[in-house]
């Protein structure tokens, strides 16, 4: 197939049952009032039980978690506590700019069915 330059076929995500059985509702919210946005930054975390995930922080204060697999497993509007471990403490200027934006819109309880 002859692809026009700069094109790319969509990407087509892997999402684990978690996230098809419980986190749908928050995607739809943060597509619908936030956004995506662009990767900034991903981080290896190790939780509790000892297992790994992928977390990536986006242009527009979202944080966009993913098991080894690549699967994509929950994803949620970030805080400034929970943007802050991708920075060492020190959150760019225009992230902290669009989180406090989020905040002021109470978008991050909205995107957890509370009001």
């Amino acid at each position: 197939m002859m692809c026009e330059r700069g094109y790319k076929p969509p990407h087509r995500e892997v999402l684990t049952e978690h996230f098809k059985n419980e986190r749908l509702d928050r995607y739809v919210f943060i597509v619908m009032n936030v956004g995506l946005g662009d990767p900034i930054k991903t981080i290896k975390v190790l939780d509790e039980e000892g297992r790994y995930s992928y977390q990536t922080i986006t242009t527009t204060g979202v944080i966009i978690i993913r098991n080894p697999q690549n699967e994509l497993v929950t994803l949620y509007i970030a805080k400034r506590n929970q943007a802050e471990k991708f920075f060492d403490g020190k959150i760019p200027m225009a992230l902290e700019g669009r989180i406090n934006y989020n905040l002021g819109k109470n978008y991050h309880n909205l995107s957890n069915g509370k009001t």
